[in-house]
């Protein structure tokens, strides 16, 4: 299934954690179409997914200028201002930002969601005014979070 193409080449080479006082997060590094891929996430554990059922993808795609798939110095400012942002919405009352993927010319943010119309629209409220970025917003429902479960697998394997 084509939703899962970024885990079906995945071969873990990195793995670390952070825990903060609240949440875990990991980093780990893998392979697509033979280019680096870097994923950042957070492990859910604690949250009761059921609340967020709708699945939100946000796409940045780049040029490849250096041919690593790595976004470039001015890129990478503008996805680290975006996510400052966008972050702010990463609470108990909308969202789960659980997984964040860079490399082979895209970003891409992994959001669970309780409402996607509440969320687009503090979306929305927290950019207004922000510079306009290159992204698509990809909305799917899914209360198992198979997304998210099957990276998770893949991870551990």
């Amino acid at each position: 299934m084509k939703r899962y193409i970024f885990i079906t080449f995945l071969s873990l080479l990195f793995f670390s954690q952070t825990v903060t006082a609240e949440e875990t997060y990991f980093t780990a590094k893998g392979f697509e179409n033979g280019k680096v891929l870097v994923f950042r996430g957070k492990y859910a554990e604690g949250i009761v997914k059921s609340n967020y059922p709708y699945l939100l993808r946000i796409y940045w795609h780049y040029s490849d200028i250096n041919k690593s798939g790595m976004p470039d110095s001015p890129t990478m400012g503008a996805q680290f201002d975006f996510e400052e942002d966008i972050s702010k919405l990463d609470t108990k009352d909308l969202g789960q930002l659980v997984l964040v993927v860079t490399g082979n010319s895209r970003k891409e943010w992994v959001w669970y969601v309780k409402n996607p119309i509440v969320w687009k629209k503090k979306f929305n409220q927290v950019l207004k005014g922000k510079k306009i970025y290159p992204i698509k917003i990809v909305e799917t429902y899914q209360p198992d979070w198979d997304l998210y479960s099957d990276f998770m697998r893949n991870l551990k394997d």
